[in-house]
């Protein structure tokens, strides 16, 4: 007979002790650590214990998956880690996000430590989240100096703003290939009471984002745009069947891209930052970017994606509202979404307003 002491409490495991004892020979015991059962019971304290403890078993992973191995156990892990952290590809970021707004204010009271707010469309713990947040997960949140200037320095929490609009495209063969359409996502710098001090609309480069968040903290800092080598290992894990060659063009066409919408998005920036002056509420900020800045406003459930004088012969077409967006101009708001969406959004919502 084997007794495990994992998961009991000091009076079972005394019980189980003093039970084994009296048996003698016929008990042995097993221990197993369970780093989420011992570690603090706070959601950041779950994560850290979980990535001190499988480390080695992280790294493996990592480096495996960008080499192009699968394994049920790395699926598993990587379930894990995301789930303690909320945010999907956590086991290259290691951040903790809370969902609750409330929450995460007080943790920022308690700690003496801002807070960086992010809206997006679909959830950070989801694979097709918007394109911004996919990118922000791959090229910012997994770059080395951004994690460790977050988990040091920052209160980390992110709100679905709408669902992403995804595209699914059957080839009937077998192939399918699945999409985001449309969509933006935003960072606001909050300090402990909730009022926003700043906002980083849409993408940035790595050197770009690092410097804004150094700059909140009264430290200038000069960084480079590239992407570092654990977002490079991100990126990899993400297209194992692509060759050196190719792959090397894809991070520099990357790169260019991400250099681009930092310039787009701190003009964008600049434009947004009066409208804090009155101190509106987080919910009719976040409304009026959404509605003036990003051209995706809530009035619209179509996001522009059905255009009013584009027949498509399909029975039971949805009607377009009245005063709808342009999906086509708002996704070519930054460079990520000319190059992700736009040649897509062409053929979902043809242009000729």
């Amino acid at each position: 007979m084997r007794i495990s002491l994992k998961g009991k409490t000091a009076a079972g495991a005394l019980f189980a002790i003093l039970a084994a004892a009296a048996w003698g020979p016929l008990f042995v015991f097993t221990f197993k650590e369970n780093p989420l059962a011992a570690s603090p019971s706070d959601g950041p304290g779950r994560l850290a214990a979980l990535l001190s403890s499988r480390h080695s078993e992280i790294e493996q992973m990592k480096a495996g998956l960008a080499a192009g191995e699968a394994r049920p156990e790395w699926t598993r892990l990587r379930a894990a880690i995301d789930a303690a952290a909320r945010q999907r590809d956590a086991a290259w970021a290691g951040l903790y996000w809370y969902t609750d707004l409330p929450q995460a204010l007080a943790a920022a009271k308690r700690e003496g430590k801002p807070v960086l707010s992010l809206r997006l469309l679909g959830k950070l713990d989801e694979e097709l989240s918007c394109a911004n947040s996919r990118f922000f997960r791959t090229a910012l949140y997994a770059n080395t100096a951004i994690s460790d200037e977050l988990r040091r320095n920052w209160i980390l929490h992110w709100e679905s703003v709408r669902p992403a609009p995804k595209v699914t495209i059957d080839f009937g063969d077998g192939r399918i290939l699945n999409r985001t359409i449309t969509g933006n996502s935003l960072h606001y710098v909050l300090d402990a009471e909730g009022r926003p001090r700043d906002v980083m609309p849409g993408l940035w480069g790595p050197g770009d984002f690092l410097r804004r968040l150094r700059e909140e903290k009264g430290a200038v800092a000069a960084a480079g745009r590239t992407i570092d080598s654990n977002s490079l290992l991100l990126m990899r894990a993400k297209a194992p069947r692509m060759d050196d060659a190719a792959f090397a063009r894809l991070v520099a066409a990357f790169e260019r891209t991400l250099e681009q919408d930092s310039r787009r998005n701190a003009e964008m920036r600049l434009a947004i930052l009066p409208w804090l002056s009155s101190s509106p509420s987080l919910p009719a900020l976040t409304e009026r970017i959404y509605r003036e800045a990003f051209l995706t406003p809530r009035s619209d459930p179509w996001l522009g994606l059905v255009a009013p004088d584009a027949y498509a012969a399909i029975e039971g077409d949805p009607a377009p509202g009245p005063g709808g967006p342009d999906a086509l101009r708002a996704g070519a708001l930054t460079a990520s979404k000319i190059l992700v969406e736009r040649p897509l959004l062409a053929k979902v919502a043809p242009a000729g307003r």
